[in-house]
């Protein structure tokens, strides 16, 4: 395996087309040779938790109730919308094709909670119970949305409102993530301080819990990915790394001391996880699920790991961004000017476009040529 770093002035994934970057007084750099820069100024004004792309559209969703939608490449400012939706932070947004929805804080009547689009644009805020949401999935029209004390919300497209149900009879679960494929959801999190898995397989009411055995260690799990493929499934965070084939039988992998993932990804045949240990950044890889190997890459954490047209590229603190065409052999893209936090990235598959969000506003994004 090998780790390179390449330090620039700006913060890039390295492609031979456009390349944009946000900086702090949100500027947007853009660049086609990495030589000459362009600026264009877009005013974000709060960090950014969240991205989702679909349709030719990228939402970002953040605090003080950002939503700022995209459509087209950045640097031709096709259309960029930015707004205030509530007065609560946002902390996750998906796309399943038909509809947007953005969930976050509801703790009070100006915090919107749940919102709903089929645009990206005009939003519906919904009433629903449970007053914080950390993550919300879609499959075949089916959507939920993970909260804090065990409350998974539920909705179906088009409907008038949400649902919601208590997952666990404790109100010590928060749940960090949720996930889908044809056969079961998974939401995952902490129970009483020990990591939990919940399984809903279709037809049946009724979560069903598995709690990881090691129990001194055992903090949370904080992501979750079923591969499409196989439809096996992995979560990964302080506890280490959970393996099943079917929901209901978990392997457990511990890590070593300190160590933790953050995020977790499968594609072509490859398992990705993120996260750091105590000297920096941490990336495993599997082929399996089962049996991983790990390198430390740059010296921060790494929050998020995605694959799309055969490159991976993580986003973590510090404004560092690495790719790999194998996640074997990474690129460190370090910048000297701007070191804020990325927390996610996503990929706009009309646009060609990555799209990396953080602190303070911070957008991210480059382009590569349309295949």
């Amino acid at each position: 395996m090998e780790v390179k770093e390449e330090v620039v002035s700006h913060d890039f994934v390295e492609f031979k087309d456009q390349l944009i970057t946000v900086g702090r007084k949100s500027i947007v750099m853009s660049s086609t040779d990495l030589s000459a820069w362009n600026s264009t100024q877009i005013g974000l004004p709060d960090a950014l938790n969240a991205a989702s792309s679909c349709k030719g559209s990228t939402v970002l969703v953040g605090k003080n109730g950002s939503v700022i939608t995209l459509q087209g490449i950045l640097e031709d400012a096709i259309s960029l919308v930015q707004q205030q939706v509530g007065l609560g932070s946002f902390n996750d947004v998906f796309c399943d094709g038909q509809y947007w929805t953005a969930v976050g804080y509801n703790r009070s009547s100006e915090d919107a909670g749940i919102i709903t689009s089929t645009n990206g644009i005009s939003w519906k805020t919904h009433e629903v119970s449970g007053y914080y949401y950390n993550k919300v999935f879609a499959r075949n029209g089916s959507w939920k949305a993970a909260g804090v004390n065990g409350i998974v919300a539920s909705w179906s497209s088009g409907a008038s409102n949400w649902g919601t149900e208590e997952i666990y009879e404790y109100n010590y679960l928060d749940l960090n993530d949720i996930y889908a494929n044809d056969e079961y959801w998974i939401t995952i999190g902490p129970v009483l301080d020990v990591a939990g898995i919940f399984t809903l397989f279709n037809g049946e009411s009724e979560w069903s819990y598995w709690q990881c055995g090691y129990v001194s260690r055992s903090i949370s799990y904080d992501s979750v990915h079923i591969d499409s493929d196989s439809g096996s499934i992995v979560a990964v965070g302080s506890a280490g790394i959970a393996y099943s084939t079917n929901g209901s039988y978990w392997e457990e992998i511990p890590i070593e001391y300190g160590s933790y993932y953050r995020g977790i990804y499968s594609h072509a045949g490859k398992w990705i996880a993120v996260g750091a240990n105590q000297k920096g950044g941490l990336v495993s890889i599997s082929v399996d699920g089962t049996s991983w190997s790990s390198q430390q890459i740059g010296q921060s954490k790494i929050n998020k790991v995605l694959a799309e047209q055969g490159l991976w590229v993580t986003v973590g603190n510090d404004g560092q961004i690495t790719s790999s065409l194998d996640g074997v052999n990474w690129i460190i893209h370090k910048s000297t000017i701007n070191k804020y936090d990325y927390q996610d990235i996503v990929y706009d598959t009309v646009n060609h476009q990555w799209i990396a969000v953080g602190q303070s506003g911070q957008v991210f994004s480059a382009v590569e040529p349309a295949h």
